[in-house]
């Protein structure tokens, strides 16, 4: 007899296929082929007929067990043992176990160093799946649970099997396969490690570093976190080749992830190789240096970036130069130059028509007036807040709902603010900017503090002080760490 489980439930004997009566006899059998071993009473009852076990259930269980004896002709097959049933199974004859079994082979010969039997013996285990498990028949805690124990396995397999084809030298094989199931399973690390190796392998690094931010868009945006060491790790690893200086795109990332201290060098030394994105190199750089706290550093390469804007005549360039020159102003104090910056840098958006640029500036605006006390800032917030929903900007949203919630606390409104403050330290979790978040907590903080939440602040700011110490900005981080000790 050969029962399979990996696809629709199937029961086949040299005679041909058994017919299953549909309903709580093929839902018995699904439940009794979860062992190995006994399935007790109680857990059958709640498969098949989703009840306690009474008298009177326990005698209509018995009684389903006598025709599936029947409908399978051994009767042996079933037996009752300690308080439930077993379903005989001699070895072989479950799809399951010889799955199981060809994968523990493949393993012990990966390990064993011998890739190709390895790869033919993943191979068979995953020739035998026909379709999802218990395809059909998983309505029941106990058979979902088995589904998805068995549905992990093959996933599991399947990155075996990869890692062999990958040790066989097949990484142009692959590549196909592994780009859909980083698709079909964004969130499985794994895949998108191999995925990379492959490309890797095959001579597609820029390819691979594009996989990498693909792979962290999903883990920030999903999970709010950064990819795991694995991942991490290899894409240091791809980084640091020989001959392999980071392009603007891998600068880009760096930024991105808070990672000043390898995206300023890398940055510089593409300038000083006269690489063709100087203005932008010249703008990350000046983004870098002002999270970190140097202004005039960053003036410096933002003053560079808007020379080379105004020398090609980019008005799109020449705005963000501009508005990025204000925001420096205004963390020196300097309010009044700020507002000029920002008036000029209008003025350029206007002959653009750039309606994300100009939710930029709403909000730039709206940071500025909440420094002055300027009844616009209220205005400028949500109308930069209206227009980031609009276009679908994730971290414009989530600066926005910061702005509100800070304008709040600086009308005295704590307990208004705290809400739209937590709103946007999830939402600049999402949107990826350890720089952002850290300003984000430290302001939701001095919410906590106002309410005499002493430990909800400490908390904020201790994790507002650690994304500095990550971003490379001493300055800020003694502040938090004299809030914190106050």
């Amino acid at each position: 007899m050969r029962f399979a489980v990996l696809g629709p439930v199937e029961v086949e004997t040299d005679g041909g296929p058994v017919a299953l009566r549909p309903g709580r006899q093929r839902a018995l059998l699904c439940a009794l082929l979860c062992g190995p071993g006994v399935v007790s009473d109680g857990e059958l009852l709640a498969a098949v007929w989703h009840v306690e076990p009474t008298a009177d259930a326990v005698r209509t269980l018995q009684v389903c067990v006598h025709r599936l004896r029947h409908a399978l002709g051994e009767p042996d097959r079933i037996v009752r043992r300690g308080g439930g049933y077993a379903l005989v199974v001699e070895p072989g004859e479950l799809d399951a176990a010889r799955f199981e079994q060809f994968a523990r082979t493949g393993r012990a010969l990966l390990a064993a160093g011998d890739p190709a039997a390895a790869a033919r013996a993943f191979a068979d285990a995953l020739a035998l799946w026909r379709g999802d498990p218990f395809a059909g028949e998983a309505d029941c805690d106990l058979v979902r649970d088995e589904a998805s124990r068995l549905a992990e396995r093959r996933l599991a397999v399947v990155e075996w099997r990869i890692d062999a084809d990958l040790a066989l030298g097949r990484a142009t094989d692959v590549v196909p396969e592994l780009a859909e199931l980083t698709r079909q399973h964004p969130l499985r690390e794994r895949f998108h490690a191999q995925y990379m190796s492959a490309l890797r392998s095959a001579g597609r690094r820029a390819d691979a570093l594009t996989a990498f931010r693909r792979a962290r868009a999903v883990t920030v945006t999903e999970l709010g976190l950064e990819p795991a060491a694995e991942l991490r790790a290899l894409h240091d690893s791809i980084l640091s080749e020989a001959g392999s200086a980071p392009d603007i795109a891998e600068i880009r990332l760096l930024a991105a992830q808070g990672d000043h201290a390898r995206a300023i060098p890398a940055a510089r030394s593409a300038l000083g190789a006269d690489a063709p994105e100087r203005g932008e190199l010249h703008e990350l750089a000046g983004v870098c240096l002002r999270e970190q706290g140097d202004l005039t550093a960053a003036a410096d390469h933002i003053g560079a970036a808007l020379a080379l804007a105004v020398s090609s005549a980019d008005a799109a360039a020449e705005a963000r130069a501009v508005q990025f020159l204000s925001i420096i102003e205004r963390e020196r104090g300097d309010y009044a130059a700020a507002d000029r910056l920002l008036a000029r840098a209008s003025g350029l958006q206007r002959e653009t028509g750039d309606d994300e640029r100009l939710a930029c500036l709403l909000l730039s605006g709206g940071d500025l007036y909440l420094h002055t006390r300027d009844r616009r800032a209220r205005d400028a917030i949500g109308d930069g807040m209206a227009l980031c929903a609009d276009l679908h900007i994730p971290f414009g949203t989530a600066y926005a709902t910061r702005l509100a919630g800070e304008a709040e606390l600086a009308a005295g409104r704590a307990r208004r603010a705290l809400p739209l403050l937590r709103r946007a330290v999830a939402l600049t979790e999402s949107a990826g900017s350890p720089f952002s978040l850290a300003i984000t907590l430290r302001s939701m903080g001095i919410a906590h503090a106002s309410l005499g939440h002493a430990q909800d602040a400490r908390t904020a700011w201790q994790r507002a002080e650690g994304l500095y110490g990550r971003i490379g900005n001493p300055r800020a981080r003694r502040k938090l760490r004299a809030l914190r000790t106050d």
